[in-house]
């Protein structure tokens, strides 16, 4: 008796496991837009976590920046010391002055339109400077640090000085500049700038002979700029095809896919297309607002933005060298948000002569469209030759003097002050 009650169980447990594999099979057919391979396949990978991992950080609280300051610029009793074009230095100074800007702006009271000029008074008085790649949402910078603010104003750089013993916060773009005072203590705030040794740097406001140049360009008049040779390379390879596709829902094997003359690879549903060209770029189209490959949490910028890099962040992560992916440019127009991305190597920014690095479109919480070329950088031991600062900010037109790559799509991008 023992034994057959045995093999009665064994059977009933068989008998279970069969109807559930039923129940996913009748699932998945019935949750299906189409019966194509590349449709089932994305559902299928979304059940087991692959589908929807990349918009996963959102609802699990981590939010990440998507973007680093380029420059950090700090003026103590003792003089200024300026930290850019390189990595460590800039890691360096974030890591210490990051938390404050974070307390600032979570403390931050009401904001009032200011001017250049006390802007400038700012940056003279004991202060720090902080620039970013382009006008980040405010709301979008407290989240990365860790804090919050109320607001839906956006800045591309900022400043916080010590103003008859209270710290103001200035910050602003080419078309505006406001302040507000905070709560953060001046005394910490001092205390934390006097650590740093004074290094020569300017801003071009502070010395007559770079008057043509926009006041807030940050050198360094010895020309002692820590630049150094890149070399570039394409992410394609047929794993990076495989990785891309499944990473997205899409199945890259069998008859899922097709190809076009120039080599670009194209995987349709009947609602989202996906094409990977032979120069690494990656193309989405997404037609189902429903989709939860490409929606995330929220339909907020700060919350847009997060959707974006996560997704950037899986399709790039390990595959782009010594680069990063910036946000640069956060707009709205009506329904639709486009962000706009660039890559930057120890601060300073590749730019690439076929377009920006990376574009992302979002209706409400979902992407419709998104596009980045992914490249691997990485710099050599050799340092690039600039022409002298002097002669540059004489020879610039538009008055703006950056230190920056140009990437043709070969090998060697080019280095030299971008105008």
């Amino acid at each position: 008796m023992t034994t057959r009650r045995r093999l009665i169980e064994w059977g009933k447990n068989i008998l279970i496991v069969l109807l559930a594999c039923s129940a996913v099979a009748l699932a998945v057919m019935a949750s299906a837009d189409d019966l194509s391979g590349s449709t089932v396949f994305g559902r299928v990978t979304q059940w087991l976590g692959a589908g929807d991992a990349a918009l996963s950080s959102s609802a699990a609280g981590q939010t990440q920046a998507a973007a680093q300051p380029i420059a950090v610029s700090v003026q103590s009793q003792a003089g200024r010391y300026s930290a850019m074009y390189d990595a460590s230095a800039l890691a360096d100074a974030y890591a210490r002055f990051g938390g404050l800007l974070g307390q600032a702006l979570e403390s931050a009271g009401s904001a009032q339109r200011s001017s250049m000029s006390a802007v400038r008074e700012a940056i003279a008085a004991q202060s720090v400077y902080f620039e970013y790649p382009g006008a980040v949402p405010l709301a979008a910078l407290a989240r990365w640090l860790d804090a919050s603010y109320d607001g839906e104003d956006q800045a591309a750089w900022f400043v916080l000085s010590v103003r008859s013993d209270a710290v103001m916060l200035y910050f602003g773009t080419d078309d505006a500049v406001s302040v507000c005072k905070t709560y953060l203590q001046a005394e910490r705030l001092t205390r934390e700038l006097s650590r740093s040794r004074p290094d020569g740097t300017v801003f071009a406001f502070e010395q007559a002979e770079f008057s043509s140049l926009e006041p807030l360009t940050l050198l360094d008049p010895s020309g002692a700029y820590p630049v150094r040779e890149l070399t570039a390379e394409s992410a394609w390879s047929d794993s990076f095809v495989s990785a891309t596709a499944s990473g997205l829902g899409f199945n890259p094997y069998g008859d899922g896919y097709y190809t076009e003359s120039d080599g670009t690879l194209v995987f349709s549903e009947s609602t989202c297309t996906l094409r990977i060209g032979t120069d690494g770029r990656i193309f989405l189209m997404n037609q189902s607002p429903d989709d939860a490959r490409f929606a995330g949490s929220g339909e907020s910028l700060p919350a847009q933005i997060e959707t974006a890099r996560g997704l950037l962040s899986r399709l790039t992560d390990g595959r782009t060298g010594e680069a990063a992916l910036y946000l640069t440019s956060a707009e709205s127009d009506g329904d639709l948000t486009t962000l706009i991305f660039g890559y930057f190597v120890g601060g300073i920014p590749v730019e690439l002569t076929d377009g920006a690095a990376a574009a992302v479109t979002l209706s409400g919480a979902a992407i419709t469209e998104l596009s980045v070329r992914v490249r691997a950088y990485e710099t050599g031991a050799a340092a690039s030759e600039l022409l002298p600062v002097h002669q540059a900010a004489a020879l610039t037109k538009t008055g703006r003097l950056r230190v920056g790559y140009a990437d043709s799509g070969d090998s060697t991008p080019g280095v030299g002050w971008m105008d």
